[in-house]
């Protein structure tokens, strides 16, 4: 059975709107649970659930019944549930499936083999729900690792999905590129929820320059998405990437914690022309720990990345050994190399942008420092990208112990220009620590590129004694390509002579 659409992307590789995101319900809207039908227990179907028979064919025969009689509900009892890949995909799933467990003691675990996909529905796959059991991918145990080319080992994959609910259920480890992906412009409510990811690396046998795989535990195109109260967990040591990758339209990803993964949510819109435009998109009250990134925006060249809402999330970071950056919230350059499958170059702009409440602390700095980054700095808060910046509110964020730089603004190598900026009330706490770094690049907020109506406004920047002293670290430094109507009103200092500011003449900068 063929994956059929499955490609290798980069992720392998406003304000009226945005005022309604909130009261949304969190479920998705108009979403039909899908109709009970008949039980087919796989048990029923030969499947001993006993850890030691190869319980492949009896599962499979099982969902098979279940599509001959128009769906149903396919049952999986308390019991560990061995299968062997044999094909790409172990399991094909038909619309109008429920596959149920009991919780935690229903497992499925793989055995050994190659596979692209656990559970798959090959295109437009409606009413599609799996629910309380849980997957081992077994990465220690299968022979047939390391993922690579032809071995994805994702586990719950759709394409053109239309009602798919995924929902408490465990991968405990997962280790593929994907452990949900819905993928095709045509997707259409998903919803995950109450699940826990345990990302495990992939390549057992590899040494620790071989380990990195471009990974997004959920990966999902389309309109309606929802990801809610999910936990997504990992250790340094297992080089996990990318939690969440999304880009669609309504999209709300709420109550989540991630920890120890390079970057909690990346925010794209490559989608075709055809499907639905971006945004609105909510990601509001998440834990995202000991991050290298916490949420990226990547906005696809010629297109516009618009109407999202960054509010009330908690983001610490800890940068990975031999990197030059960190960043709490960015709009990112990404220079990768272009492929057939996935030709983007993420230049494009970014607009109706509100990012608000957030707290965001730095647990340690880069441990390498480079003037050679395209313009970018390690920052709190970042939109220091290729392409150009509008209607964006940065308010009433706390940025601990950046060892840069606290909120950056503009790129004095690219020609993106950041238009109609709000910088209000927010705290920036002993920025600039890391004395590694060259002076201009040590302040509290740094301007760069071309600007043009950018206001920062009653925001207080501290220092507090665990950072050291403020020598050397600018409180503003300001020296934009072009400025047009930038100012800095009533932003407050302490100590005052702790940390001097470098503002450009053409910026009015009033106490």
């Amino acid at each position: 059975m063929s994956l059929g659409i499955l490609r290798l992307t980069r992720s392998m590789c406003f304000l009226c709107a945005i005022a309604g995101i909130a009261s949304q319900a969190e479920t998705s809207p108009d979403a039909p649970t899908p109709k009970p039908g008949r039980q087919f227990n796989v048990k029923n179907y030969g499947a001993k659930g006993n850890g030691r028979a190869n319980d492949t064919a009896a599962i499979q025969a099982a969902l098979d019944a279940a599509r001959d009689a128009g769906g149903g509900r396919v049952y999986l009892p308390g019991g560990t549930y061995l299968v062997s890949p044999a094909t790409d995909v172990v399991f094909g799933v038909a619309s109008n499936i429920e596959f149920a467990g009991d919780g935690p003691s229903s497992i499925i675990k793989i055995k050994g083999g190659k596979y692209n996909a656990v559970f798959w529905n090959d295109g437009g796959g409606e009413n599609l729900a799996f629910h309380d059991f849980r997957v081992d991918q077994n990465p220690t145990g299968n022979a047939a690792n390391p993922v690579g080319d032809g071995n994805m080992q994702s586990v719950i994959g759709v394409n053109n999905y239309k009602n798919l609910r995924v929902q408490s259920v465990r991968f405990e480890p997962a280790c593929g590129v994907w452990a949900i992906v819905g993928l095709g412009p045509k997707g259409n409510q998903l919803l995950v929820e109450d699940c826990v990811f345990e990302f495990v690396n992939g390549r057992v046998a590899k040494k620790e320059d071989e380990k990195w795989y471009d990974v997004s535990v959920i990966y999902s195109q389309g309109a309606h998405q929802r990801i809610l109260h999910n936990v997504f967990k990992s250790k340094a040591s297992e080089y996990a990437q990318t939690a969440i990758e999304l880009q669609g339209s309504d999209v709300v990803v709420r109550k989540n914690t991630v920890d120890y993964f390079a970057a909690g949510i990346i925010l794209t819109n490559s989608l075709p022309e055809d499907a639905e435009p971006s945004g609105p998109v909510t990601i509001e009250n998440n834990q995202f720990l000991h991050m290298q990134d916490g949420i990226e925006l990547w906005a696809s060249t010629n297109k516009i990345l618009r109407n999202v809402s960054i509010t009330k999330n908690v983001i610490t970071i800890a940068p990975r050994v031999k990197t030059s950056w960190a960043q709490g919230i960015s709009h990112i350059i990404y220079s990768g190399p272009t492929t057939e499958s996935d030709p983007d170059t993420y230049r494009g702009d970014v607009s109706d942008i509100v990012i608000s409440g957030n707290s965001i602390t730095f647990l340690d700095a880069p441990p390498v420092y480079t003037t050679d980054s395209g313009g970018q700095v390690s920052s709190g808060i970042n939109f220091d990208s290729v392409g150009n910046v509008s209607n964006l509110q940065i308010l009433n964020n706390k940025i601990i112990d950046p060892p840069r730089v606290g909120i950056h603004l503009g790129n004095p190598i690219t020609n993106g220009k950041l238009e109609n900026i709000t910088v209000e009330n927010n705290l920036i706490v002993n920025p600039g620590w890391n004395r590694a770094a060259e002076s201009k690049n040590r302040a509290a907020v740094k301007l760069d590129g071309r600007l043009s109506s950018v206001q920062l406004i009653n925001n207080s920047i501290k220092r507090a004694g665990s950072r050291g002293t403020a020598s050397g670290v600018f409180a503003f430094w300001a020296h934009p390509s072009t400025a047009e109507n930038v100012v800095l009103r009533s932003n407050s200092v302490e100590p005052k002579d702790g940390m001097a500011s470098d503002v450009d003449p053409a910026i009015s900068a009033k106490k």
